[in-house]
């Protein structure tokens, strides 16, 4: 072989052109979902309550999380184009899954169930949830929520089906963007949405 000599050595250790490295492959033993876990490795899945409103809030809250961490990682390390979509598929998806969120909270204050639409597309989530969400809101709130469909419909302009970010599928309409600034402008977002769902929440707690 030109780049890898095996010879009669250890299958998981490698010998390459600059010398002896020990690289680990899989195993028919390896398991990828144990219990256990050290301290804050130690993550814990939480089941769905069928009558709790907010299913998707720990979710979306994590996807945004995750965003912000990569962009923190990019700001005291070497550039790495390789995180780009993964950053704006986590900031997208942290707008989806918080309108479903919103949507459920909705439904359940006007008393029309547990249901939400099982679609990806910005669009169709927000625009008939935008006249149930004005009685909630105050008239600079209802101004703040058409900056929020505006930030909304530019996701959904570049990613209509949560494809976009995923498989690089479709031409992206820019070749360079300041991940900075995407992190700052889906913070406000994020304060405005989140505050809206507390509302809503506490709405829907009083109806008990």
């Amino acid at each position: 072989m030109s780049r890898w000599d095996m010879g009669n050595v250890n299958p998981k250790v490698m010998t390459m052109e600059r010398g002896e490295i020990n690289i680990e492959w899989p195993t028919m033993e390896d398991k990828l979902f144990v219990p256990g876990g050290h301290r804050n490795l130690a993550g814990h899945l939480l089941n769905p309550i069928a009558d709790y409103p907010a299913k998707f809030r720990l979710v979306a809250a994590g996807y945004k999380a995750a965003g912000d961490k990569l962009v923190g990682w990019l700001e005291t390390n070497p550039r790495n184009d390789a995180l780009v979509l993964p950053i704006i598929f986590c900031y997208r998806q942290y707008v989806e899954l918080t309108l479903k969120d919103i949507a459920l909270l909705v439904n359940n204050v006007k008393g029309n169930g547990d249901s939400h639409k099982q679609i990806h597309n910005l669009e169709d989530l927000f625009v008939p949830l935008k006249s149930d969400l004005k009685q909630f809101l105050s008239e600079d709130e209802q101004e703040t929520l058409e900056a929020v469909e505006d930030i909304d419909m530019q996701f959904h302009h570049i990613d209509p089906d949560a494809t976009t970010f995923r498989y690089l599928d479709g031409c992206m309409p820019f070749h360079q963007i300041d991940l900075g600034n995407l992190r700052t402008v889906v913070h406000r977002l994020a304060e405005f949405l989140d505050s809206l769902a507390d509302h809503l929440e506490a709405e829907w707690a009083h109806k008990q």
